[in-house]
């Protein structure tokens, strides 16, 4: 504790218990994040570390060593922590992408978007029974029946937007010798459509929204 962000702070409101309601919570939170100390700590989290070994998985060039140092990461393909490879490989399946699960992750996490449960009598399409149709295709053949379209209007267009990164974040132009179609697009509930491609377009469209605005500070 004694590195943390307000540490003195945090442990005498801990022990006087000032975070027992969720207002005293977000009254500590809000004091942490408009210190610089917060900023600063913010800013970092979302840098992207690497060493030689990772460096080779995402083909970038090797920082030098093993020892993780802070890295410019295709900053002309990648724009804040959407395109994060950590964000990307933790909403994906093992050896393939999923842009419902990145999409979920961003309308609800980031756009504060209340989605039903799926069907308990849907199930993922493996991509061994459908070889040769790509990611992006398959779900949509997949979520197109009427009792999944009503959420992933929503959540598809914004997880195929991410469809340049693959199942560890690493870029992409291509999939079953197929091009990459990154282009994705969300209804807001005003009922305008916003249209975006590429993890950049969608990163500008969730810092300008005034959903996200609202989503943040609930």
């Amino acid at each position: 504790m004694s590195d943390s962000i307000s540490s003195k702070d945090l442990l005498t409101a801990a022990e006087k218990q000032w975070g027992a309601t969720p207002q005293a919570l977000r009254d500590q939170a809000w004091r942490s994040m408009n210190s610089y100390r917060g900023r600063v700590r913010l800013v970092g989290f979302f840098r992207t570390w690497m060493n030689d070994r990772l460096a080779e998985v995402y083909q970038i060039p090797a920082p030098g060593g093993q020892t993780f140092q802070k890295v410019a990461f295709e900053p002309e393909h990648r724009s804040g922590f959407v395109s994060h490879p950590f964000l990307l490989a933790g909403f994906a399946y093992r050896s393939a992408t999923s842009p419902i699960h990145r999409g979920v992750f961003l309308s609800r996490g980031i756009l504060g978007r209340a989605l039903k449960p799926p069907p308990d009598s849907v199930a993922p399409v493996a991509p061994d029974l459908e070889p040769d149709l790509t990611t992006r295709e398959r779900t949509v053949k997949q979520t197109r029946p009427a009792m999944c379209a009503n959420c992933h209007v929503m959540i598809n267009g914004l997880g195929f937007a991410l469809e340049g990164f693959d199942a560890v974040g690493k870029r992409r132009d291509s999939e079953k010798d197929k091009p990459i179609d990154s282009s994705g697009q969300y209804r807001l509930r005003s009922g305008d459509v916003s249209e975006f491609y590429g993890a950049a377009e969608l990163a500008e469209f969730l810092l300008n929204s005034q959903e996200t605005h609202r989503s943040f500070c609930r």
